[in-house]
C-alpha cells in the first residue's frame, strides 16, 4: 500500500463516517505484508536482511524523492502564475524580492514608500531565477518597463525602450 493508496483508503473511510480505529484495524491488515506504506520493507528481529533487501528499499527511497522532487517542480511552476501582493509598509526595499515569481503594488502612494524602484508608481514585478537574479519592473498606467540584474549587487535600473 503506497501513501496515495493510503490517503485515499482515509477519505473513503471520512466520507462514510467510519471511525480511525476502524481505519488502523483495516491499514494494520493491509501492512500484514511486512511493507511500510510507503512500500519498504518492515523489519522483525527474527529477520535476516540480504543485501537485495536493502537495495529494493533504496530504490524505492530514490524514486519516491524523485516523485517528491516533480511535485515541488509543478508547485513552484504554478506558484509562479499567482502574482504575489507587495505588503502596503513602508520601507520595503525591491533589493529584497529574490524569490522567483510575480509581485504587484496596486497602489502609487505605497509604491512611493518603497525602496530601490525606477518609478514611484504602481506596478507590477517579475523576478527571475538565472545565474543570479533579474527583475522585470513595469508602470501600471504608461507600461513603461524596466529591468535589473543581481549578480554579488544589483545593478542599475534600465529602461527599455519599444520601438
Amino acid at each position: 500500500m503506497d501513501s496515495n493508496q493510503m490517503l485515499a483508503l482515509m477519505q473513503q473511510y471520512q466520507q462514510e463516517g467510519k471511525d480511525i480505529a476502524t481505519l488502523v484495524n483495516d491499514c494494520t491488515a493491509l501492512l500484514a505484508d511486512g511493507r511500510t506504506p510507503l512500500g519498504l520493507n518492515q523489519w522483525k528481529r527474527s529477520d535476516k536482511p540480504m543485501m537485495e533487501d536493502f537495495n529494493e528499499d533504496n530504490r524505492i527511497v530514490d524514486g519516491k524523492l524523485r516523485e517528491l522532487d516533480e511535485g515541488v517542480r509543478q508547485v513552484n511552476e504554478k506558484k509562479l502564475n499567482i502574482p504575489m501582493r507587495i505588503p502596503d509598509t513602508s520601507g520595503n526595499d525591491l533589493n529584497n524580492y529574490t524569490v522567483p515569481g510575480m509581485y504587484f503594488c496596486p497602489v502609487t502612494q505605497t509604491a512611493a514608500s518603497l525602496s530601490n524602484l525606477p518609478a514611484p508608481y504602481a506596478f507590477s514585478l517579475l523576478v527571475e531565477k538565472h545565474a543570479g537574479y533579474k527583475q522585470t519592473f513595469t508602470v501600471f498606467h504608461t507600461a513603461d518597463t524596466y529591468i535589473r540584474c543581481f549578480n554579488g549587487t544589483w545593478g542599475a535600473w534600465r529602461k527599455i525602450v519599444f520601438a
